[in-house]
């Protein structure tokens, strides 16, 4: 008889293989491989599972923000330099002259910009048609008649110290409304001065007909909401400068 396990011969009746201890009719165990020869190759890198969070590199917050707020300082320069070149150029003495040059221009529209607004609704409102309207008119009539200005602004006298209280008043008391109360003068009005023109119009016309009228005028100037306006009014003399 030969073992099961390790093939050496058994003598009949033993229960044992004396070679290997294996019991006789017991078969011998499967054999088995070598782990290593048979061992998972393992990847250099194991992918991402499911649930693992893949790390993505994001834009740090101050390069987002750093590009918004100059661009942001650009707006605001560029809005604070129009508003600068406006109010330098805003002055009695130009809003004056501009009145005058848009006659010798035939502007309405040069014209219309001169008067302040709270004026160009008070002048609606009492003859029921726009200020704009009413310059069209006058300017159309004007070409038509060949009208010319020459003048010259001979003086321009500031508002006495503390008198812009007066000025204020006053025009309250002239042009005041349920839009344009007393408070709406104090907050809004902020200057004054009498600008004295000298000079003449003349239509020109047929030569028969030309005209010839002279220009010896103070005209009331008012700072509002910072820019310079022209405005129809006889003020007092008292308020402003000698």
């Amino acid at each position: 008889m030969i073992c099961e396990k390790c093939g050496a011969p058994i003598e009949e009746g033993s229960a044992f293989c004396t070679n290997c201890g294996n019991k006789v009719g017991q078969p011998a165990p499967a054999a088995q491989p070598d782990s290593a020869q048979f061992a998972p190759v393992q990847p250099d890198a194991q992918p991402p599972v499911f649930g693992d969070t893949v790390q993505v590199k994001k834009k740090s917050p101050a390069k987002i923000i750093i590009p918004i707020a100059a661009a942001v300082l650009v707006v605001i320069i560029a809005v604070v330099a129009v508003i600068l070149i406006v109010l330098g150029k805003s002055s009695p003495k130009k809003v004056i002259s501009d009145y005058y040059d848009a006659f010798n221009k035939y502007d309405a529209e040069q014209l219309s910009e001169t008067y302040a607004d709270f004026y160009a609704d008070y002048f609606y409102d009492i003859y029921g048609e726009t200020l704009s309207e009413d310059c069209e008119d006058t300017m159309e009539s004007a070409s038509e008649k060949e009208l010319s200005v020459e003048y010259e602004i001979t003086e321009v006298r500031n508002v006495e110290p503390g008198s812009i209280v007066d000025v204020r008043e006053e025009l309250y008391a002239y042009y005041g409304n349920s839009t344009y109360d007393e408070e709406w003068f104090d907050v809004h009005v902020t200057n004054a001065a009498l600008v004295h023109v000298e000079g003449k119009y003349e239509f020109k016309g047929e030569e028969d007909d030309s005209e010839t009228y002279t220009i010896d005028s103070d005209l009331l100037a008012l700072k509002v909401d910072g820019i310079w306006k022209y405005v129809p009014f006889d003020i007092f003399e008292g308020f402003f400068e000698d």
